[in-house]
């Protein structure tokens, strides 16, 4: 972010985090070329993120403790 416009995102699926025992995953982010603060594709960063996306009214509770 640069202030309160996003300079770089990510885009992918839902069903990449429908494991309810997740691991850790790097993510790279993209340059917004429509912002053109960051030139440099290996200057949008990562994120490392575990996350779990769980649809209780199909599935059962899940505790993610």
């Amino acid at each position: 972010m640069d202030g309160d416009k996003p300079i770089c995102y990510w885009r992918g699926k839902v069903s990449e985090f429908i494991d309810p025992n997740p691991i850790y995953k790097w993510i790279p982010l993209k340059c917004d070329l429509a912002i053109g603060s960051v030139k440099d594709p290996w200057r949008a960063g990562m994120l490392s993120v575990k996350l779990s996306i769980n649809n209780n009214t199909a599935d059962r509770f899940v505790d993610f403790m």
